[in-house]
């Protein structure tokens, strides 16, 4: 249907994002090797295998969201310039966190499980991902793919019986309180288990009517 009359593309409020399983797999508490994966990813190869319509996060925010009348995203990533660097492919730093993990883990192989759904979508992503890992660290990782029927994921990760999974965030409203509330300590979709007391307070001190202290926290 594509260039017929009528055609358009709606933005969707999504963030797809890797899940870190913090409590059981405790290898993911490590920093540097959180930096080292998520900078192995090429996601703008990604994209042109999932599709065009898609666009690169760069915060947990979806792209489309709003902070009174602004793009939160948008603010967000230039306030941040410090950090942009760990979402952004860059294969020879990616190799040096990963080596700074393995010396802090005091181990000389990591090895999980992805998880995600077995829709195309998901299994072309998931596939790319092992891919751009195993290019990046060789023998010195090792990734098994697990898709599963959106029903069971769901259940598993709910449960806590995963390592990690591949998934997705939609927002009911366009505000970035929708995404962030759920990275919260004790919050139900924080599956993972991470938590940050700093990241806790500012949270908690953006639900305010003041919109200027809102945007500063």
């Amino acid at each position: 249907m594509k260039g017929k009359k009528g055609y358009r593309v709606l933005t969707l409020g999504n963030t797809t994002y890797l899940s870190y399983n913090y409590k059981k797999k405790k290898i993911f508490r490590n920093a540097n090797l959180r930096r080292a994966i998520s900078m192995a990813i090429n996601r703008k190869q990604l994209l042109s295998t999932i599709g065009t319509y898609n666009t690169q996060a760069k915060t947990f925010s979806a792209t489309n969201v709003v902070l009174d009348g602004q793009n939160f995203a948008q603010e967000a990533e230039k306030n941040n310039s410090s950090v942009n660097k760990y979402v952004e492919y860059n294969l020879s730093e990616a190799k040096k966190y990963f080596k700074k993990a393995l010396k802090e883990l005091k181990v000389k192989k990591i090895s999980f499980t992805l998880m995600a759904d077995d829709d195309d979508s998901y299994k072309k992503q998931t596939e790319f991902i092992q891919s751009a890992l195993t290019e990046a660290f060789g023998s010195q990782i090792s990734v098994s793919v697990n898709s599963l029927p959106k029903t069971t994921r769901v259940s598993r990760q709910i449960a806590g019986n995963y390592d990690v999974v591949l998934g997705g965030l939609t927002s009911d409203f366009p505000d970035p309180y929708h995404f962030l509330a759920y990275m919260q300590s004790g919050q139900t979709y924080n599956f993972g288990k991470w938590s940050n007391k700093a990241y806790d307070k500012a949270v908690k001190a953006s639900l305010t009517m003041n919109k200027a202290k809102r945007k500063q926290e």
